[in-house]
Parts: structure tokens; C-alpha cells; sequence
């Protein structure tokens, strides 16, 4: 008697793992997706609590006065140890440029609105 497996029975076990493989890879690549976006959403929140950090202990030069504007560059919070470089995309893997742009918005009671824009779509008045 020979030993081994028959060709069908290779194919029924290569079918099988192709199915749980079908079955599985999605939700595991939905997964690290979600894990990407939540990472990137956290590297944000960082930038921003930065920001504001960063205008609060700078009162003189950024008062927070109702509909003012400032643009703050990554740069000059990487210069005044505010953030460390590199700033790193979790969605890509790239490294954010430091000439990218906080643009903080003074809204009623103080509040402030910040967003990360490039340096040509923010102006301050």
C-alpha cells in the first residue's frame, strides 16, 4: 500500500484554508485600518492639545480675542519643544512636513477651533 495523500484530498485541504482565509482577511485588514485612523486621529489630538498649549503660555503674543485667527507652524512648535519630530502619518507612514500649519480660530467664550492646513490656506488677520 502506498502512503501519502491522494490529489483530492490536497485540493479539499487547500480549499478549506482558502476559504478561511477568505473569511478571515477582511475583518483583519478592516482591523488594522481602524487601528491607522485611530492613530492618526490620536497624533492629531496631540498637535492640537500642543497648540493650545502653546498659545496659552504665549498670552502676549496670542491673545485669545473673539474671531481672531493664528497660524502656527509645526515648525515652530518643534522649535519651542512643543512636539518632537519626526511627526509621522499613520495612514501613510510618512513624515508630516513642518511647514504644515495650525490654523486656531478664537470662537465665543474663548474657545478655540484648531485644524491642520497647509501654510497657502491659512491667513491670519
Amino acid at each position: 500500500m502506498k502512503k501519502g495523500f491522494t490529489l483530492v484530498e490536497l485540493l479539499g485541504v487547500i480549499t478549506v484554508i482558502a476559504i478561511l482565509t477568505i473569511i478571515a482577511f477582511p475583518p483583519i485588514i478592516n482591523q488594522i485600518n481602524r487601528s491607522k485612523n485611530e492613530l492618526s486621529d490620536t497624533t492629531l489630538e496631540i498637535i492640537y492639545s500642543a497648540t493650545e498649549l502653546w498659545i496659552e503660555q504665549n498670552q502676549n503674543t496670542y491673545p485669545l480675542n473673539e474671531s481672531d485667527i493664528y497660524c502656527i507652524t509645526l515648525q515652530e512648535l518643534v522649535d519651542n519643544e512643543m512636539l518632537q519630530e519626526p511627526i509621522q502619518d499613520a495612514k501613510t507612514g510618512q513624515d508630516v512636513s513642518l511647514s504644515k500649519v495650525v490654523k486656531v480660530e478664537v470662537g465665543q467664550n474663548r474657545n478655540m477651533k484648531t485644524t491642520l492646513v497647509d501654510s497657502t490656506e491659512c491667513t491670519a488677520f
